[in-house]
């Protein structure tokens, strides 16, 4: 069983739906459906890893005031708890995830106890040599900086999210270089683009991943640039958590052919799988509700 840190949040995810398009969006918005999901990037790629059969182990802060309800529900996945901090005085992470009519969606992210988060203090309860990979989930930016430094040469994706737009070029050098895996979409990426050399960024990562909601996913790397099509799903419900899904499931076949072949793993077949669990996704609520 391939064990993965996985650094980030845990949060209670209200996930709202809109019929109003953003494009015609004033600052009064009404909601047609408001539901509570356990969410937070670090909590959706150990769901789907834990899926996939891998042994994830996510490390993050939590308030100890409305944490239980969380705790239960990774307990009864089979989730390592053991690098999970709580501050008892403290909320957990919120997000507040609003999706329009075309599957376009807004989002405010409120870190809680993350913003108070002693990483030596986090780090001293795990022991990085006693993990096959890792993966630094979207976090507060001086976070997964210290995380990436932390982990050395341990095989690695990060995954910016939406901290791309906060992230300095010092910021970027130290997470990007000589990592193995950067998944991104193509938003995120324009945003690291604009504080650091493109072609730098190209050569610092062995592998960078752009996904693009329903349009194909590109996979760059030194030696080649290839594009593949997503397939079309036909009764999507909700795109929160989908991005997870996908690269739990990149991360998975990762370091699965590297511990089975020694080699890169082959990637329209990775692309393929993440795709359809992705998709298995966006038929469910929220970022921890589906099977595959």
């Amino acid at each position: 069983m391939t064990r993965i840190l996985v650094t980030g949040t845990l949060a209670f995810d209200d996930i709202g739906l809109t019929a109003t398009p953003w494009a015609d969006a004033d600052r009064n918005i009404k909601l047609d459906h408001l539901h509570r999901q356990f969410g937070g990037c670090a909590g959706n790629l150990s769901y789907t890893l834990k899926l996939l059969g891998d042994d994830p182990v996510p490390l993050a802060q939590v308030g100890g005031v409305d944490f239980e309800p969380y705790r239960q529900h990774l307990q009864a996945l089979g989730i390592n708890l053991r690098a999970i901090r709580i501050i008892d005085s403290m909320m957990c992470s919120r997000g507040l995830v609003l999706t329009d009519p075309s599957g376009d969606q807004f989002t405010a992210f409120f870190p809680g106890p993350a913003e108070a988060e002693d990483i030596s203090v986090q780090l001293s309860l795990v022991r990085i040599e006693d993990f096959d990979g890792a993966i630094i989930a979207p976090d507060l930016p001086g976070k997964m900086l210290a995380l990436r430094q932390a982990i050395g040469g341990l095989p690695a994706m990060w995954c910016p999210g939406q901290y791309s737009e906060q992230l300095t070029p010092t910021m970027v050098e130290g997470c990007a270089a000589g990592l193995d895996m950067l998944v991104l979409n193509r938003r995120e990426l324009e945003h690291l683009y604009r504080v650091i050399d493109p072609a730098w960024l190209d050569k610092a990562v062995a592998t960078i991943i752009i996904t693009d909601g329903p349009r194909p996913v590109e996979v760059r790397s030194a030696a080649h640039r290839n594009v593949y099509d997503v397939p079309r799903v036909v009764s999507p419900i909700d795109p929160t958590g989908c991005g997870d899904a996908f690269a739990a499931t990149m991360f998975h076949h990762f370091l699965r052919d590297r511990v089975l072949n020694d080699a890169r793993p082959n990637a329209a077949t990775a692309i393929k799988a993440a795709c359809r669990v992705a998709a298995a996704c966006l038929q469910t609520r929220g970022g921890q509700n589906h099977s595959i």
